[in-house]
């Protein structure tokens, strides 16, 4: 899909109706772990692998969370590395090669939402 065109327009509508239609669909295929690039020199990215942990806080509609991940680089053969690659390709034909492409895995237990599900 990356490939097919070089019109980002075209690329993005393909990249989300596939996303919407089929991707989404099948949660159970999910890995727990989150995944970001970040530019092959990123201060922000070597300040994380140094404290091997984060907290990641984000909001969505009337929902907040709070996740307490340990962060790893992903190795240039790793599953999740290359569907990040390829997926933020979509969407940023720019995105370098040699990015850094980091996991986060969350601690379940130190991480929560507000308001709390139950």
């Amino acid at each position: 899909m990356a490939r097919r065109t070089h019109d980002p327009a075209q690329r993005r509508e393909d990249a989300l109706k596939f996303l919407a239609e089929r991707y989404y669909q099948t949660p159970r295929e999910f890995s727990d772990t989150l995944t970001a690039s970040f530019p092959p020199d990123s201060a922000i990215a070597a300040t994380l692998l140094a404290h091997r942990e984060c907290r990641l806080d984000f909001e969505q509609f009337s929902q907040r969370y709070r996740l307490h991940c340990t962060v790893r680089p992903l190795s240039p053969n790793n599953p999740l590395r290359e569907a990040t690659f390829w997926h933020n390709l979509l969407f940023n034909p720019r995105l370098p090669a040699d990015c850094i492409i980091l996991g986060f895995e969350p601690d379940w237990p130190k991480s929560d939402a507000e308001p709390p599900h139950g």
